[in-house]
């Protein structure tokens, strides 16, 4: 039926086109013939002006002759004669040429009506062939009708059998869906009777294995197997509830009370002579744990008195050297919590010639230094030893510095050696001997000391 409808479509759009086409033509013919018309006007026009100008110039010649011989006649008018004559030859030629150009004009026309004649006749036989087209057209437009007629009929037939056949399919439809829904309710029905035979075998396993552990706890206790008392004490009457309750509670003692231990003396006798050493070890721990605390109160008293001893000590050297480096000033040294020896911590407070008293963190580069140098000599004064090992100690101090610092090295000296790392050339006066490496030879190093004294 598609296939038939499209064929239909297509022959009505070839008869669409084909009338189109013959429009078209019948359209250019109109044309033609009024430019055919306008050329044989124009033709008759140019035929009667050529007529025309043929009498003009019949008579201009016969003038001219009459001119001739009134000149012969007259020779006392000749020039006036001449002149007309020449005059009228001029206007002669102009009228010759006005002839020529009618006469081109003329050929031309001429060539214009050939074509169009020639035009006229290909697009009659063009239309006589479109005609013929359109009467064979018009006779496939009533084929394809009549197919058409025959393919909408049997389209209608084609739809009511597809009513039919989609009722049935929706009748198929409904009858598969009930079948999915009875299926699904039998496998739901199948699945459930499958979990309660699961929990049947499981519940028939579990007595089973309740029958068998009864078994045997019959013959371990009472050693009596259970088929034999089945009959003489199975038909008798049912515990009630008072007894399955006291029968309850008697079973719950027995499983605390576990299963008789033979060997529960030996056991009771080892538990005692561990349990009497384990407490002898903790009296043993109590005891060195009570030591321990007064040994660690007795450190703590003496580790505070050293600490206050030496704090005190170090704060008054601290206090002594720094007018010493600073020319002036004053400094302390403070702890942040008195009252907890062990745990505090100390502040240092100085007061720079010229500066309120400050914080170490507000000094510059130099002022830190010697305050730390004056810190580390306070705490080598409190507690000496054999050697002062100083590694560049002295980089950022500037030379009023320079010599006061080198006033406590040769001060400390005294009672110690000192070592001292450094590239200032003041540090090194104030030397007893000198060490440095030199590379007398590219890539050798060596070693070279010299005694000041």
């Amino acid at each position: 039926r598609s296939s038939t409808r499209k064929d239909f479509e297509q022959l009505e759009r070839d008869h669409k086109r084909a009338e189109d086409t013959a429009q078209r033509f019948r359209d250019e013919l109109g044309q033609i013939d009024a430019q055919i018309d306008d050329a044989v006007t124009t033709e008759k026009a140019a035929e009667e002006a050529l007529k025309k100008a043929e009498e003009n110039r019949g008579d201009r010649r016969r003038a001219m002759a009459a001119s001739e011989e009134r000149v012969r006649q007259a020779e006392a008018a000749r020039d006036a004669a001449v002149s007309a004559v020449h005059d009228a030859r001029a206007r002669a030629m102009g009228r010759n040429e006005r002839l020529l150009t009618m006469k081109t004009l003329l050929s031309r026309l001429d060539r214009q009506i050939n074509e169009i004649q020639v035009r006229r006749d290909r697009v009659v036989s063009l239309g006589a062939d479109v005609e013929k087209r359109l009467v064979e057209l018009g006779i496939e437009s009533e084929a394809g009708k009549e197919i058409r007629k025959k393919a909408e009929a049997e389209s209608e037939t084609l739809a009511a059998s597809l009513v039919k056949v989609r009722v049935i399919h929706q009748e198929l439809v409904t009858a598969v869906t009930r079948v999915d829904e009875t299926l699904e309710d039998t496998r739901r029905r199948r699945d459930s009777l499958r979990s309660k035979q699961g929990d049947a075998r499981l519940e028939f396993e579990s007595l089973k294995l309740k029958m068998q552990a009864l078994e045997g706890r019959m013959r371990d206790r009472y050693h009596v197997a259970l088929s034999e008392i089945i009959p003489v004490y199975g038909e008798g009457e049912r515990p009630g509830t008072e007894e399955a309750t006291r029968l309850g509670e008697l079973e719950v003692l027995l499983e605390r009370m576990g299963e008789v231990n033979l060997a529960a003396i030996e056991e009771f006798e080892a538990v005692e002579e561990r349990h009497v050493f384990l407490v002898a070890q903790r009296e043993d721990l109590l005891n060195a744990l009570a030591d321990l605390e007064q040994a660690i109160e007795e450190i703590d008293r003496t580790s505070k008195k050293l600490f206050q001893e030496t704090f005190e000590c170090v704060n008054g050297h601290f206090q002594a050297l720094f007018p010493r480096l600073f020319r002036g000033g004053e400094a302390a040294l403070i702890l942040t919590d008195p009252d907890n020896l062990l745990e505090t911590g100390i502040e240092m407070y100085v007061s720079p010639p010229g500066k309120k008293v400050q914080t170490v963190e507000l000094l510059s580069g130099g002022e830190k230094a010697m305050c730390a140098i004056a810190l580390v000599f306070a705490v080598f004064k409190h507690r000496p030893s054999p050697f002062c090992l100083l590694d560049e100690v002295d980089a950022p101090l500037d030379e009023a510095n320079i010599g006061r610092f080198n006033e406590v090295v040769r001060e400390i000296a005294q009672t110690s050696q000192v070592v001292l790392v450094t590239h200032n050339k003041r540090t090194m006066e104030i030397a007893d001997a000198l060490y440095g490496v030199t590379m007398e030879e590219s890539g050798v190093s060596k070693l070279v000391g010299v005694r000041m004294s």
